[in-house]
């Protein structure tokens, strides 16, 4: 009968479930994983979001400085660059000569133009590319890179270091990357050896 009686007790004890005390620890525990397990998501989102960006930035600075590359290395003629600034922005002009497939060198006039809202445009013409002086200066401009600012310590994301013999311009900025840290584009460009003949226009200034 004893025996009876103390089975019975067993599964009353069992189907009692959990006590309060074991359900306090469980919670505390699920709450530990579940804060490790968001952290961990989280942080791999934000450096996912982080390297996004920074790909990003890097890319547009690479084709702002390319494109300044391509116009600057063939620049030539008495006044192969120039750069100028005004209240809406900076820009930088060149004299860059093409050669058709014939082998007749033609020039055309190349503008960059930093407005100081963050964004770079370029043009290139076979006149001379007025600079900008209002937003609506810029129809048929082509955009290039957004987020672009100044460097510490620089006062204009295109400087001519060379001389006339000798064209030579330095392209720094800093481009936004993530919140905290944006990309540096320091780079030099010196003209090559361009051709002396060719057609129009003679300057582009």
């Amino acid at each position: 009968m004893n025996s009876i009686r103390t089975a019975a007790r067993r599964v009353r004890e069992q189907d009692a479930g959990l006590t309060l005390v074991e359900l306090i620890i469980y919670s505390l525990l699920l709450s530990v994983i579940v804060a490790i397990g968001g952290g961990m998501l989280i942080s791999s989102i934000t450096t996912q979001r982080d390297v996004t960006r920074i790909t990003t930035a890097t890319s547009d600075g690479q084709v702002v400085a390319s494109s300044v590359e391509e116009g600057i290395r063939n620049a030539g003629g008495s006044t192969p660059i120039s750069v100028a600034s005004n209240s809406f922005g900076q820009v930088l002009k060149s004299r860059t000569a093409k050669v058709t497939q014939a082998g007749a060198v033609t020039w055309e006039c190349r503008a960059w133009f930093h407005r100081f809202t963050g964004e770079v445009y370029t043009r290139r013409s076979a006149t001379a590319v007025p600079t900008p002086a209002t937003a609506g200066d810029l129809a048929g401009w082509t955009l290039l890179a957004q987020g672009v600012t100044l460097a510490p310590g620089q006062t204009a994301i295109f400087q001519s270091t060379g001389s006339t013999a000798a064209p030579k311009v330095r392209v720094v900025f800093d481009i936004a990357g993530t919140d905290t840290a944006p990309v540096r584009i320091d780079t030099d460009i010196a003209a090559l050896k361009t051709p002396t003949t060719g057609t129009a226009p003679a300057s582009c200034a």
